[in-house]
C-alpha cells in the first residue's frame, strides 16, 4: 500500500505540474495582445485567440473553417506560402504581409512563424501576428513626403541655375562694355562713375557665380577636377587680389607658405581660389583693426599627405550660440551682421560644400571680439597625372 501512495503521489503531482503548464501556455495564448494562432500541416486554422479575430474580423468559430491562405491578398501569397513552408521545415521566420479583413479592408501585418514539433516531429506551425498597417502608412507617408521634398529641391536648384545663367549672360556683356569704356575719354568724374560701376558689377557677377555654383552643388552635378596646382602660385594671387582691400582698410596682410610643400600638386585650383578667395573675404570685411593672415602648411604623414589653409582676422569675432549651423545655406552668425557688413550668408555654405567635394574639411575657431581661425584641409597629392572633369562655373 506505501508503494501504491506513493506513485499515486507522485501521478497527482505530475498532473498539478501538467495542468500548471498548461494553463500558463493558455494565458500566454489567451491574453496576448497580438494575434496568436496555431496551423495544421495544411495551414487550416486549429487554434486562435481573441486578438486574432479582432485583427481579421472572423469569429473564432469561422477562423477553424479556414485556412491561412484564403485570408492574405493575392499578391503577397507567394511570399506567404514560402515563409509557411519554411516553418514547417523547422525553420522560425518572420515576415511582413497583408490580409484581408472580413469587411473587406486590407491589414498589414508582421508575422512570426514558429514550427510545433511533437514526439520529434513537425506537426504544425505557430503564428504571432502584429498588426502594422499604421507603422506601414507612416512609412509610405514618409517616401512620400521625402519624394516630394526632393523633387521640389532639385526644382529649386534647376530655377537658381537657370536665372544665374540668365543673370549672368547680360552681366558679363555689360561689364565687358564698361571696360572698353573705362578706355575712352572721360573726365575724371566719369572716370569715377565707370569704376563704381565696374567693382559694383564684379561683385554681383561674384554673388551670381556663387548662386549658380550651390545650385549645382545641389543639384549634384558639380564635379572637382584633377588639374596640376602650382599652390604658392596660387596664393600669391589670391594675396594680392585680397592685399589690397585689406591695405585699403588699413590693415596688416601677411602670406605665409610651408617651405616644405611640394612645387606641384593634383587638385582643383579654380575651387581652391574660390574658397581662400570667400575667406579671406569674410576677414576683411569683418576686421577694422589688426591684421589678417593667409598660412599655408604641409603635412605628410604616411598614406594621408595634407595642405592646410588657415585664415586669421582679428574681427568681430563668433559667440559660441552662433558657431553652430556656421555653414548652412543663407545662415549669418547674426541678423545684426547683414545689416551693418552686407552679405547673403552664402559664402560659408559654399566653401564647405566645394571643399567637401574635394575630399576636405572646413573648421573654424572664434572668441568673438579677438578674431577667427578658419581652416580648410585638403588631402595633397602630387603631380602624377589628372583627369580633368566639368568647367566650375
Amino acid at each position: 500500500m506505501t508503494g501504491s501512495s506513493e506513485e499515486s503521489l507522485q501521478l497527482a503531482q505530475v498532473e498539478r505540474t501538467l495542468a500548471d503548464t498548461v494553463e500558463r501556455y493558455r494565458s500566454l495564448f489567451d491574453y496576448n495582445p497580438h494575434a496568436v494562432f496555431s496551423l495544421d500541416l495544411t495551414g487550416r486554422f486549429v487554434a486562435s485567440n481573441a486578438a486574432s479575430e479582432q485583427l481579421c474580423g472572423y469569429s473564432l468559430e469561422e477562423l477553424a473553417e479556414l485556412e491561412m491562405g484564403v485570408l492574405i491578398v493575392p499578391s503577397r501569397a507567394l511570399e506567404t506560402a514560402a515563409a509557411f513552408a519554411k516553418a514547417l521545415n523547422r525553420e522560425s521566420h518572420q515576415l511582413e504581409t497583408a490580409l484581408v479583413h472580413k469587411d473587406g479592408h486590407v491589414v498589414e501585418v508582421s508575422i512570426t512563424g514558429l514550427p510545433i514539433i511533437v514526439d520529434g516531429g513537425v506537426v504544425g506551425v505557430y503564428c504571432i501576428a502584429e498588426d502594422i498597417t499604421a507603422r506601414k502608412k507612416l512609412e509610405h507617408e514618409l517616401v512620400r513626403t521625402q519624394l516630394a521634398a526632393e523633387q521640389a529641391s532639385e526644382a529649386k536648384s534647376r530655377f537658381m541655375a537657370n536665372v544665374s545663367h540668365e543673370i549672368r549672360t547680360p552681366l558679363t556683356s555689360l561689364l565687358g562694355t564698361t571696360e572698353v569704356l573705362l578706355d575712352t575719354d572721360l573726365d575724371p568724374l566719369q572716370t569715377k562713375f565707370v569704376d563704381t560701376m565696374i567693382r559694383s558689377g564684379d561683385r554681383l557677377l561674384a554673388l551670381v557665380n556663387d548662386l549658380l555654383d550651390f545650385a549645382k552643388i545641389e543639384a549634384g552635378m558639380a564635379r572637382a577636377d584633377e588639374l596640376p596646382i602650382d599652390v604658392r602660385a596660387l596664393v600669391t594671387e589670391v594675396g594680392a587680389l585680397l592685399s589690397a582691400a585689406a591695405e585699403k582698410k588699413g590693415l596688416e596682410f601677411e602670406l605665409s607658405v610651408d617651405p616644405e610643400l611640394p612645387e606641384v600638386l593634383t587638385g582643383d585650383p579654380a575651387r581652391i581660389m574660390q574658397v581662400l578667395t570667400n575667406l579671406l573675404d569674410n576677414a576683411v570685411k569683418f576686421t577694422e583693426i589688426g591684421r589678417v593672415r593667409l598660412s599655408v602648411s604641409y603635412g605628410h604623414e604616411p598614406g594621408r599627405p595634407e595642405v592646410t589653409f588657415a585664415v586669421q582676422d582679428a574681427g568681430i569675432g563668433i559667440s559660441e550660440q552662433h558657431l553652430e549651423g556656421l555653414f548652412e545655406s543663407f545662415n549669418q552668425a547674426d541678423p545684426s551682421i547683414t545689416r551693418k557688413y552686407g552679405g547673403t550668408g552664402l559664402g560659408l555654405a559654399l566653401s564647405k560644400q566645394l571643399v567637401e567635394l574635394m575630399g576636405g574639411t572646413i573648421g573654424v575657431e572664434s572668441v568673438p571680439g579677438v578674431g577667427s581661425t578658419f581652416t580648410v584641409v585638403l588631402p595633397a597629392q602630387r603631380r602624377t597625372g589628372c583627369v580633368a572633369s566639368d568647367d566650375p562655373g
